[in-house]
């Protein structure tokens, strides 16, 4: 049990300090205790005290400059931060100091800085700021693109062994190589590596234990805190009352009007008060004897009139800082409805509702050549064309550039007489392409051998694409007459580059996102359709793993394939059902699972047997499903669970089948007839299909 102390040993401790805030953190128990006690004013009264708030603006500024980076100011010296932004010197007294704000970056000092480091992970710890402003801004790959990135290769099964056998507690290495741990799991490979590990599990603690335990303790809130494990045993084994007695509980209800007077007295500052000995504040709230024990303790309120209000709001560029720096203000004003008569002067971040007019949009829109500039670059104003049907009148000065089912016909002249005509869904881009000699163009070449100078014209508006290549054609032939020397070596006809959506790298890259097909088959379903069409899933899926096998998948080769993983007919048909129904269908599970002869042998005496077991055919299948086959190839079936309806005959099927004058009829008026009919081959018979041109 713990020793009660004397107010001379209390004395004796509170003397080893010089300050109130080095006692309060160190040594709690024993300041509650002397609070508790009334001998506050007498042990700790040769402590300093930290300075309050009637500190002078002179006081306040000597501070501030010993500080040049104002998250370390307002990290490690809150209070004179505090009273500095409550009294509005922010500016005044902060203005030397950094901040770590880039909002006001350019792109250029972002690359001025992006470029001092070559290594992605060095940038992201050292400067996060900066890196997290470039990728608001979609600039990662213009300036981090020279970064080198640090990529885990996979690791083998040696590899990860090495790293598990340099730790001996399981939930060290779980928190220090949080990734090996993951992949060991996933493999299935925890017990094999892992089993050297101490698992950290607690040993069950004695009632003598657990009273040692106790006994270093004198409140039991700070008991609880600390060794909530064995305070959770000690309650569950009812031993509170027997090893918690000589705890204080903390309560305060019993105290009486004086003592409470008395701790209320050596408090200053209202703040101070709640905050150090919360548990005496609550109990003056609540016996409503605030405004007489607390009335001479100072107050850090602020009256917010509409004068303050408007003063403090000068203070902000934006409404987000408004609002983030000085939450109650913000919040008093908007309340009182004056938010934005002392925000007018202050930039909006983001555009009103009802900003984006007709008249402004088209002005916007007249900045851009294109629509998909347009949409990429000012997607606000774009959005609201697009919902208010503005965009075809505001757009009607843009060019396209380019469409997938309409073509236009360009040609090139050149200086010696030479020409080549050709078509492009996106003629300035094709022009790009030949000037550059991408591809087999013909015209950058001729360029170099001549000298020649040339000129590029676009002769037809959209075309059709179906009649595109014709009216190519013609032009060809319509400029080779009048003289020129044709660079076409092929006919025309061809529809002309186009983007390559389905490459082989990107198909690969696509494939390779997923482990099962099934997650490529809901997440890229247009690219899984393409592969699928053309016949290269075993191309670009091969790696990848079924969840559920496809219809068809489960031959006699893939069944046998999964015979060693399975020791038992019993496992087999749990892990492989479809697998084991090919092999019993082959009659090879005797080969691989001999000696089955626990098995029951349903004869058809032991399955009349169990026919009064059963109440219906349903439940018959369901508990004695080998019994049932017996029973229905018997043909028995029938005279003990007579059918409610009575199939149809051969001839009635047949008859039924000619009363339909279609196979859509027959499908939606007898799914039944129609399934036997197409599984004899009958409904090419008695609906031929029509011929395939």
């Amino acid at each position: 049990m713990g020793k009660r102390r004397s107010d001379e040993e209390l004395a004796a401790i509170a003397a080893k300090y010089n300050v109130l805030k080095d006692f309060f953190t160190n040594d709690y128990t024993v300041y509650r205790t002397i609070r508790n006690r009334g001998l506050f004013d007498k042990l700790c009264g040769h402590m300093k005290r930290e300075s309050r708030p009637d500190m002078s603006d002179e006081d306040l500024a000597e501070i501030a400059l010993e500080y040049d980076d104002l998250k370390e100011f307002r990290t490690k010296n809150y209070q004179t931060y505090a009273i500095i932004q409550q009294r509005g010197l922010l500016d005044k007294l902060c203005g030397h100091m950094k901040r770590k704000i880039r909002d006001d970056l350019t792109e250029d000092d972002l690359a001025a800085i992006a470029s001092c480091y070559n290594n992605l992970k060095e940038l992201r710890e050292t400067d996060p700021v900066t890196l997290q402003i470039i990728y608001k801004r979609g600039l990662f790959k213009k300036l981090c693109g020279h970064m080198e990135r640090e990529r885990r290769t996979v690791l083998s099964d040696e590899e990860l062994a090495e790293i598990a056998s340099q730790y001996n507690v399981l939930r060290e290495f779980r928190e220090k190589e949080t990734s090996v741990y993951a992949i060991i799991s996933k493999r299935g490979l925890l017990d094999k590596l892992c089993g050297h590990m101490e698992r950290g599990r607690r040993t069950v603690l004695s009632d003598e234990e657990l009273a040692e335990i106790a006994s270093h303790y004198h409140i039991v809130k700070e008991f609880r805190e600390k060794e909530p494990l064995a305070y959770s045993v000690i309650q569950q084994r009812g031993l509170i009352g027997k090893l918690c007695s000589h705890m204080q509980r903390g309560k305060r209800q019993g105290m009486s009007e004086e003592e409470l007077a008395n701790i209320a007295s050596q408090y200053d500052v209202l703040m101070d008060f709640r905050t150090l000995d919360n548990a005496a504040y609550s109990t003056i709230c609540k016996r409503g004897l605030f405004d007489k024990l607390c009335g001479h303790m100072k107050r850090n309120c602020r009256i917010l009139s509409d004068d303050v209000l408007e003063e403090i709001a000068l203070k902000y560029h934006t409404r987000q800082e408004f609002a983030e720096t000085d939450s109650s203000a913000y919040s008093t004003a908007c309340k009182r409805g004056i938010i934005d008569k002392i925000c007018s002067h202050m930039e909006r971040l983001s555009t009103p509702i009802g900003y984006w007019t007709k008249e402004l949009c088209h002005e916007k829109a007249l900045d851009y050549d294109s629509r998909s500039e347009f949409q990429n670059d000012a997607p606000k104003a774009y959005g609201a064309a697009l919902r208010n049907g503005w965009l075809d009148d505001i757009c009607d000065h843009m060019i396209p550039k380019g469409n997938w089912f309409k073509r236009k016909i360009y040609i090139f002249t050149f200086s010696d007489g030479y020409a080549y005509v050709g078509l492009a869904q996106d003629p300035k881009d094709r022009y790009r392409a030949h000037v550059a000699g991408k591809g087999r163009s013909p015209i950058l070449p001729h360029i170099k051998k001549t000298g020649a100078t040339f000129e590029f014209k676009i002769l037809t508006d959209w075309i059709d694409k179906d009649v595109a290549g014709k009216v190519e054609d013609d032009y060809i032939n319509l400029y080779a007459a009048e003289g020129w020397k044709m660079l076409n070596k092929a006919k025309g006809g061809a529809l002309g580059a186009t983007t390559k959506l389905y490459t082989h790298k990107r198909l690969m890259c696509e494939a390779e996102k997923y482990e099962y097909i099934d997650d490529f088959r809901k997440g890229s379903p247009r690219f899984y359709k393409f592969i699928k069409r053309h016949h290269l899933l075993d191309k670009y899926c091969a790696k990848m793993k079924f969840r559920k096998a496809p219809m068809g998948y489960w031959t006699l080769e893939h069944a046998i394939a999964v015979i060693p993983e399975c020791s038992s007919r019993e496992e087999l048909h749990k892990k492989y059902g479809q697998a084991y129904n090919v092999l019993n269908n082959a009659h090879l599970l005797e080969k691989y699972y001999p000696n089955n002869s626990s098995k029951i042998k349903w004869t058809l005496e032991k399955s009349l047997s169990i026919i009064p077991l059963c109440n219906s055919r349903k439940e018959l299948q369901n508990r004695f499903g080998q019994a049932y086959k017996v029973l229905l190839k018997a043909g028995v079936l029938d005279d003990y669970f007579p059918l409610k309806w009575k199939p149809f005959s051969t001839n009635e099927k047949i008859s039924v089948i000619t009363s339909c004058k279609s196979r859509v009829e027959l499908h939606n008026r007898h799914r039944t007839v129609y399934n036997w009919a197409s599984k004899n081959g009958l409904l090419d018979k008695y609906f031929p299909s029509k011929q395939k041109h």
